[in-house]
């Protein structure tokens, strides 16, 4: 466009700028689809308006701080040490968002390299199927079922899985199941000293209501351990979870164990002696509080229902892109105290364990709204108790 009038001048300014925010870049941050790109065109000073100004055919008189739709021609390439509005697309600057990108979100477009075209291809394929989760690590523990005289360390595996159950209320469902593998130098729980290892299976399925960003959040799973030790036992219990998500991603809320298929362990063919054991009933009440960087921490005291106090704390901390390090332990401390079968009924577990999350952000995991509400049962979760 050619603008012309008595002597000519030349344009004061003449600039293009592409605003960016100034934040600490990562390959697997998505980008915006159509980007605000601020071209700021013929300045002109004061004293030149009513003067002659020549223009280069074909360059646009925009005004100031008008917006320009996304250029496809335009590299916008993060330079290092920038990315575009992290806030907008996940956790943000208050660690809670309706998250990273998942469709029927606020966004979710291209981001950069080979990285984010798996993870594209993940969210457009099959997040409404499946966030898969896989885990392993090392545990330690103990309960009633040693008698006092042996405690358990070894290693687990396994893989939790969630996804929309569908209808109207938001709801989600899972399923999971955990490998644990004890006593590697065999234990001497029972009469004799017995050289074989402990082995348990875990699975977890439920269904829940996660509250992204405030309001009501529940959950109700079913749990069953199949415990192979001196004797073999199947135990059942449900595990409910409900809590108050306040603004700033803090909750308070109550969770409980309840056991509803009890069994026996046999440590003596011969006079057929059994241990009666089952899942111990507790109620507890706990505080979350979600990190800024992605991660979460709860903590919990209570009580179970024979009267014993109880304590525990699980901890989630993301690394990396695509794995995070979830860490908890759980507390019984019985009645009895130093008296007669204190230290019997005394149980403690200890777990740590490294988890990964294929074709997705650790940091943005927890605000996901079918993301699996509970982990799947341990023996930090699972917690035992001798049956009369």
């Amino acid at each position: 466009m050619l603008r012309q009038s008595q002597p000519q001048r030349s344009v004061a300014t003449k600039a293009a700028t592409v605003r960016r925010t100034s934040q600490q870049w990562s390959p697997g941050q998505p980008s915006r689809t159509s980007a605000p790109v601020r071209r700021v065109s013929n300045v002109v000073e004061s004293d030149a308006i009513g003067q002659d100004m020549t223009l280069s055919e074909g360059e646009p008189i925009l005004g100031e701080m008008e917006t320009l739709p996304s250029d496809p021609d335009l590299d916008l390439t993060p330079m290092e040490g920038e990315y575009l509005d992290p806030g907008t697309y996940g956790m943000g600057d208050e660690g809670c968002g309706p998250g990273c990108g998942v469709p029927g979100y606020p966004y979710y477009g291209p981001g950069w390299g080979p990285h984010c075209a798996l993870e594209r291809w993940w969210h457009c394929s099959s997040w409404w199927i499946t966030k898969l989760s896989f885990f392993a690590g090392v545990h330690g523990f103990k309960g009633p079922a040693d008698q006092g005289r042996n405690g358990n360390f070894g290693f687990h595996e396994g893989l939790n899985w969630g996804a929309p159950l569908g209808g109207p209320f938001g709801l989600g469902y899972q399923l999971g199941f955990q490998a644990a593998h004890s006593n590697f130098s065999g234990d001497q729980a029972s009469s004799l000293v017995r050289t074989s290892d402990r082995d348990q299976i875990f699975f977890t399925g439920g269904i829940f209501r996660r509250a992204v960003c405030g309001g009501m959040q529940w959950g109700v799973a079913f749990d069953l351990l199949h415990d192979v030790y001196y004797g073999t036992a199947d135990l059942k219990q449900i595990r409910t979870e409900s809590a108050w998500v306040f603004s700033g991603c803090r909750e308070i809320g109550f969770w409980g164990n309840f056991g509803v298929g009890d069994d026996a362990f046999t440590f003596d063919l011969e006079q057929r002696l059994t241990q009666p054991m089952g899942p111990a009933d507790t109620y507890s009440v706990f505080y979350r509080r979600h990190f800024s960087g992605g991660g979460q921490g709860r903590f919990w005291a209570g009580l179970t229902g024979e009267g014993d106090a109880l304590l525990g704390a699980d901890c989630t901390v993301p690394l990396g892109t695509s794995w995070a390090l979830e860490n908890n332990f759980a507390y019984l401390i019985p009645e009895e105290g130093h008296g007669d079968g204190g230290q019997q009924e005394e149980t403690w577990s200890v777990s740590i364990q490294l988890v990964w999350y294929p074709g997705r952000q650790a940091r943005c995991v927890l605000s996901e709204p079918f993301h699996p509400l509970f982990g799947v049962a341990d023996n930090s979760h699972f917690l035992l108790d001798d049956r009369p």
